[in-house]
């Protein structure tokens, strides 16, 4: 029901169809958009993404989009529903 998407750069792309996963090699980011907003964003030199499970998993390195080789992630919690979002 959510209009979600998810797009991703990064200087090297391997897809492995039979276990269904991408991995973004060398300056990889990835861009998570809800309802045509951005939601998320990670960078790092190396991005693991499981569709199947909707699980990634991004490595730092010398090559590595962010400073120092370190890995960077903005996300944004997904919104709540019923007595759960009551402070």
């Amino acid at each position: 029901g959510l209009d979600e998407y998810i797009e991703g750069e990064a200087e090297r792309l391997e897809y492995d169809s039979r276990t269904d996963t991408v991995k973004l090699v060398n300056r990889a980011v990835m861009r998570r958009y809800r309802n045509g907003t951005l939601a998320d964003e990670v960078s790092g030199n190396t991005i693991s993404y499981d569709n199947g499970s909707e699980v990634f998993q991004v490595v730092g390195g010398a090559d590595s989009a962010a400073p120092a080789g370190r890995v960077r992630g903005v996300l944004t919690p997904r919104g709540t529903t019923g007595a759960a979002s009551a402070p």
